[in-house]
Formats: C-alpha cells, structure tokens, sequence
C-alpha cells in the first residue's frame, strides 16, 4: 500500500511524494509538523505487516543508526507506527546519491574525488568503532549534499557488540508511538547476559568487521580507480593504520 501525499503519520509526519522503494521498505520524502522540517519516511512493505521478525530488524536498524553521532552518516531522528503502518524518520538530505552523481556529474577531479573517499572511510570508521557493521555499502546508499557534503545512509545494520564506543553514540532514538531509547537497565541486563556466549562470539564478529572493512576498503578504492580512468590518470589508495601512526 503507497501512501497519498497528504498522510499525516502519528499527527506529526505528512507524507509529501514518494522518492524510492526496496525490498524491505517504501521512502517518501516528508514534513516533520512538529519541528517544520523535511524529513525522510521509511515505511515498512505492507507484506511484512504481520511479520514479527521483519518488524523487529526494521526498528533495529533505527536504533542502530540512532547509537551513531557523525557528520557523514544519515541521523535517524524518530520511529513508530501508525496502525499498521510501521516506519523511522530520519534526516533528509537535499541532493542525490552517489551513483546517481557519478552518472550524470562525472569525471570528477582529484580533490573532490579524495575528497568523498574521505568522508565515506569516516563514516564507516566510526560505525565500525561503534562495532556496527553497514551490510550493504554501494553508491546508492550515500548521498552527496547539494553542499557537498557526504552522507551514509544505513539500511540494514547489525551490532556487533553491546559494548560501545561512547565517543561514537548519538543521541537516543525517541519514538512517537512507543519507547526505543535503551534504558541504562536494558543495558545492564544485557551486559549481564554477554560472558556466556562473548568468547564463542568473539572470533565471529570480529570476522564480519574485517570483512565489513575490506568492502568498504574496495568500495573506496573501486570509486577512486574509477574517477581516475575516466580523466586518463591512475588513482590508488594507500591505507594507513591509525594506530601503528600514534
């Protein structure tokens, strides 16, 4: 079921056109009453209404981008639901994505080549720090501002870890049709929950963030080799540990 332009979601979230869809969900672009700003509204499919589970991973992909403070990744601000209507609200950012600029804006030149590589490998960095794992990295999951600057969107995110890097976290998410912050005593619980499968969970995700980096790793140098080919010169990528460099 597509939402007419003119659906107020909760009271608060009018629905003004729609601007993609996926397989998990519908995006409209949308106006936050309340705040009186534009927002993007992720509803999730019709077909998926009665699904527990896929309700679930659709609220904790919400959350998950919620534990995340960053310049270059898309903030979520709000997610509920609405009768049967489940959806997340996050920012909306005036411009297109990146796929779509390499399209139609390519060739680029160097400094604003390097200059989005830059900002997606912050992105991620932070994510990975924060032990989240993007999932589904590609040019049609960053945006570019008309400002220029970049933004990562997160579609379908996993968290890795309850321990997080505190530097990394948001704000809490709040939620105009239930509570999604997670409380200290939520934490606490789950805290308490992780030694008996930590060290058996460990290994695992600690494979997943190093293969969540190689793509990303190959996403960058894949878009930089790119650009460069397109103008006749040759681009690499050389990565440098941060750590091994304090």
């Amino acid at each position: 079921m597509l939402l007419n332009p003119g659906t107020v979601l909760s009271g608060r979230y009018e629905i003004l056109e729609k601007i993609g869809s996926g397989g998990m969900a519908v995006v409209y672009r949308g106006r936050d009453r309340k705040l009186d700003r534009y927002v993007t509204v992720k509803v999730l499919r019709e077909e998926f209404v009665g699904d527990e589970e896929f309700i679930e991973r659709f609220r904790s992909e919400a959350c998950s981008v919620a534990r995340l403070s960053h310049p270059n990744i898309v903030r979520a601000y709000d997610v509920g639901e609405d009768g049967d209507i489940n959806y997340i609200v996050n920012e909306y950012i005036h411009g297109d994505t990146l796929k779509k600029a390499i399209k139609e804006k390519a060739p680029f030149d160097s400094r604003s080549t390097i200059n989005v590589a830059i900002q997606i490998a912050s992105a991620l960095s932070q994510a990975h720090k924060a032990h989240i794992v993007h999932r589904d990295i590609k040019p049609q999951n960053i945006l570019v501002g008309t400002d220029g600057v970049v933004k990562v969107t997160i579609p379908d995110a996993e968290i890795l870890s309850v321990d997080l890097d505190e530097d990394s976290m948001g704000e809490p998410l709040t939620d105009t049709g239930f509570m999604t912050k997670i409380a200290k005593e939520e934490e606490s619980e789950a805290l308490a929950e992780a030694p008996n499968h930590m060290e058996e969970t460990a290994k695992e995700n600690g494979n997943l963030l190093n293969q969540a980096k190689e793509r990303a790793k190959s996403l960058i140098e894949g878009y930089v080799k790119n650009v460069g080919e397109q103008i006749g010169k040759e681009y690499t990528v050389e990565w440098v540990d941060a750590k091994a460099e304090e």
